[in-house]
């Protein structure tokens, strides 16, 4: 079984804000949203990391044309971000955070 790291600090207005599942592997690392989580009705909302560091890294958006109605519920982070300590919705249409949660320790 692969090791999995949940977010425990969570900042999101409404109370449809789930955990975040980080799955370690040996060759990635996928971050997941629960099933139960609520697409933010906003223009254009992105996943979006930031290391232990303070370094942000904007990446896809949550909705996107070949996902229909339903958003993009897991990425795979790139290989060049070395550690995630948090996890945020960003709506780069407002430029505002939509709602984020951290883990416990980075995920490396």
């Amino acid at each position: 079984m692969r090791p999995r790291r949940a977010t425990r600090n969570v900042n999101w207005p409404s109370p449809n804000w789930p955990c975040i599942l980080a799955t370690l592997t040996r060759f990635s690392v996928p971050l997941h949203l629960r099933p139960h989580f609520v697409v933010p009705e906003t223009p254009d909302p992105h996943w979006q990391v930031v290391d232990s560091l303070g370094h942000v890294y904007p990446l896809d958006k949550l909705k996107t044309a070949a996902t229909g109605s339903s958003f993009k519920k897991q990425i795979i982070l790139p290989k060049y971000i070395k550690n995630v300590a948090t996890v945020r919705i960003w709506c780069v249409f407002a430029e505002a955070n939509l709602g984020e949660a951290s883990f416990k320790s980075p995920v490396k």
